[in-house]
């Protein structure tokens, strides 16, 4: 499995060698400088705060401090410094998130996302929850946790490939404290944008704090609309608010509230122009068209709204030997874009605004419009043990929980069609285009509980399991038009209904061998819930009213540990991933009158297999120098003909290889004074595009490898500091999305990651 990496891999625990002489760790991927030469690293991976090297789980940390002196403001960012973690960025904001492998292309999410203690993510596929992803700006963050493989038991659904999760900085009683920062960020062939952010945290009183965050970004564009003859369109504007309310009224007692917002408004896509279109050769469509100039032509101006809000209250109270925690929380999150579909090749040559001419008369433009929103409430009540209890030949800890959630989700896609030299004027004679709407709801119940059986003080068992329940409903309505009802009238489809259970496990022995040193075995489980298949009209009767879930079992074996004195630290996993039942779209062939349709289902299995590797060291105090990566075999183990795949073809936008070095330098000078320096290289493999069955767009391309570096420097005085930095120095135009076709001139089209950036920011605190 590993043979044809085994030279990077030796290259780069040789490098790591030579760079440090020594053995190194456990540590978070870019961890603090003070995390480093001595502190204790606690993540929240179990709900419960443990030792990073205590966690029988493969988990990555990178603490709020790191984020904000490397630059890595979005998950962009960071994606390459996590092993086994990838990143289809599909354009207008739309991110799809992969861990290990986890990605046949479907609607539905398979990394769940929380905040703080919200599930944010959606558990339906009905509201393409894979690209509703919270990309929340990493500003007064006490760190983001990276949870890999499935998590199923203690996170349920969408949990099958694993865990993102923000956990901010909380109120803090007793203390004031303020502080901001601002600067420029300057894009090559683009804009110049800025920024501003800060966070107040202000006492009330011996037993409340208020703790409010903000951040604005005006964000640099840099790609040309010729055809419009508009630059930067790409460009655009964000911001969030959070404030946070903590009460400590009485011992054992406490009552946080959160609420917070973030909204994106951007002008374009994200979109450009690719060689390699089916008329170009795409197995070489990896690179930027137009010699290398991010451009886009299309006949109307693209955008894109993102809409983000959540509301928590979270009750604990210390009964002494258990502790009750309660989580109620909402959250909404609503999506807009607007994309020109003109060029979009529907058959070979032949694109939509082509095909739908004929009947208008005249050239024409065409985009569209969608939206997709899901307003979620979820309540966690769990209790957990204070204590180990102590029956003679074991102790154990233990918790147990209940959750629901109930989710009420809208999509809707509609079609414009416009004179193509004078989009003002839309044509709807004789129909418009039309589109459709989808309502849907989402329902779910769960019952989890987890004990750790501790046999002495050098082995212990974690075992876990989760009950689940979900209940669903959709149903679509086709509106008039070509492209809607197909006339003049609105269909409106039955109500579509489905029910499912669902039983996640998970069973982890650990091995202390002295306290900074574990080896730990995982067997877990996750799952991804089907629900009803969208219907169609002129459905026959034998047309499928539902699909099942995907499940993922995941075996690990790993070994994470440091020396004594947390010089040096190490965290390495092995895993093998079968996954079964793919939810995909796949062709629908009645047995009733013979017609195909496309239709969310199950295909066959596929396997994912790897090597990931975190490593560190702080060989002198000022000194830190960290690699991570990892090596992921994912690969259909089944034909899928019905979208394109046949065993033993690697899963989309899953690099074979990837890695990460980075190193920081910190100069003291005074109590109130220091230098510091940074770089990171990382490394992105060769990638293949999703599959595809239809004849106008090439299937599964290979998409080539890529690397960047980024520079940093900073001053502190006191209590002012002054950073500068460089991202992707060597102007990488690494691709993160290709497709071989919707681009004029029958060219591809993609996403490429930020050109070279230049930047300043100029911080104080108080």
């Amino acid at each position: 499995m590993f043979r044809r990496h085994e030279g990077y891999l030796s290259a780069t625990v040789s490098a790591l060698a030579l760079l440090i002489g020594a053995p190194a760790i456990a540590q978070t991927a870019g961890g603090e400088a003070e995390e480093l030469t001595g502190s204790e690293i606690i993540v929240t991976a179990t709900k419960r705060e443990l030792r990073l090297v205590d966690v029988p789980l493969s988990i990555s940390a990178i603490g709020g401090q790191d984020l904000e002196r490397r630059n890595l403001t979005q998950i962009a960012d960071f994606v390459s410094q996590v092993p086994g973690f990838s990143i289809q960025a599909t354009g207008n904001g739309a991110t799809r998130l992969v861990l290990r492998g986890q990605n046949a292309g479907a609607p539905g999410a398979s990394v769940a996302t929380m905040v703080d203690d919200i599930v944010v993510s959606s558990a339906s596929s009905l509201s393409n929850g894979a690209l509703l992803t919270a990309d929340l700006l990493a500003f007064d963050l006490d760190r983001v946790e990276v949870l890999r493989g499935p998590q199923g038991t203690l996170y349920g659904a969408t949990a099958q490939g694993g865990l993102l999760h923000y956990i901010t900085n909380k109120p803090k009683l007793g203390v004031f404290e303020a502080r901001g920062q601002a600067g420029f960020d300057s894009v090559r062939r683009g804009e110049t944008g800025w920024i501003a952010q800060g966070v107040v945290n202000a006492p009330l009183g011996d037993m409340a704090a208020l703790r409010v965050t903000g951040a604005y970004q005006d964000v640099a564009g840099y790609i040309d609309n010729l055809t419009l003859g508009k630059t930067d369109v790409n460009g655009g504007e964000q911001y969030s608010l959070r404030g946070q309310f903590l009460v400590e009224p009485a011992e054992g007692l406490s009552v946080r509230l959160t609420a917070g917002l973030q909204r994106s408004d951007f002008d374009g896509s994200g979109m450009l122009e690719l060689v390699g279109g089916m008329d170009n050769h795409p197995s070489v469509g990896a690179k930027v068209a137009n010699g290398g100039d991010p451009v886009l032509r299309t006949y109307a101006p693209e955008s894109s709204r993102r809409r983000f809000q959540y509301y928590n209250g979270v009750i604990e109270y210390d009964f002494g030997a258990a502790s009750l925690f309660s989580s109620t929380s909402y959250s909404k999150y609503k999506t807009f874009f607007r994309n020109d579909i003109s060029d979009l090749p529907l058959v070979p040559g032949v694109t939509a605004a082509m095909i739908f001419a004929g009947a208008y008369g005249e050239p024409i433009a065409m985009w569209g419009r969608q939206e997709n929103s899901f307003k979620k409430f979820n309540e966690e009540i769990r209790l957990a043990s204070n204590e180990d209890v102590d029956l003679g030949f074991m102790r154990f800890d233990w918790q147990v929980g209940g959750f629901y959630t109930y989710e009420d989700i809208t999509f809707t896609q509609y079609y414009d069609a416009a004179r193509q030299n004078d989009i003002s004027v839309l044509l709807e004679d004789p129909l418009p285009l039309g589109g459709s709407n989808l309502p849907a709801r989402y329902k779910e119940y769960a019952g989890f509980g987890e004990a750790t059986l501790k046999f002495g003080d050098s082995f212990e068992l974690s075992v876990g399991g989760r009950y689940s329940r979900n209940r669903q409903r959709s149903q679509v309505t086709n509106d008039p038009g070509l492209i809607g009802s197909g006339g003049p009238e609105p269909i409106v489809n039955p109500e579509i209904r489905s029910s499912e259970g669902k039983f996640n496990y998970s069973i982890a022995p650990r091995i202390l061998l002295n306290p900074n040193i574990s080896i730990y075995a995982r067997l877990a489980t996750g799952y991804r819930p089907g629900g009803p298949v969208l219907t169609v009209p002129g459905a026959p009767d034998d047309f499928p009213t539902f699909y099942r879930s995907d499940n993922t079992t995941n075996y690990e074996l790993g070994i994470k540990g440091s020396t004594a004195d947390r010089v040096f630290s190490f965290d390495i996993a092995v895993y093998r991933i079968n996954w079964t039942d793919i939810q995909l779209t796949t062709d629908f062939v009645s047995e009733t009158n013979g017609q195909t349709f496309s239709v969310q289902g199950n295909g066959g299995d596929a396997r994912s297999e790897g090597l990931e590797y975190t490593l560190s060291v702080n060989p002198v105090k000022p000194l830190t120098i960290a690699v991570t990566g990892g090596i992921t075999h994912a690969r259909l183990t089944d034909d899928a003909p019905a979208f394109g795949g046949a065993a033993g073809e690697r899963l989309p936008y899953v690099p074979e290889f990837q890695n990460a070095v980075s190193i920081d330098y910190v100069h003291e000078i005074g109590d109130d004074t220091s230098l510091s320096a940074g770089l990171t290289w990382a490394y992105v493999g060769a990638r293949y595009s999703d599959f595809s069955t239809s004849p106008a767009t090439a299937n599964h391309v290979r998409i080539p490898d890529y690397n960047t570096l980024d520079l940093r420097l900073a001053a502190r005085f006191g209590q002012i500091s002054v950073e500068a930095f460089a991202k992707n120095l060597n102007d990488s135009q690494g691709l993160t999305n290709y497709s071989s076709g919707g681009g004029m001139g029958f060219l591809g089209k993609g996403v490429i990651i930020q050109p070279r950036t230049l930047g300043m920011r100029l911080g104080f605190r108080y």
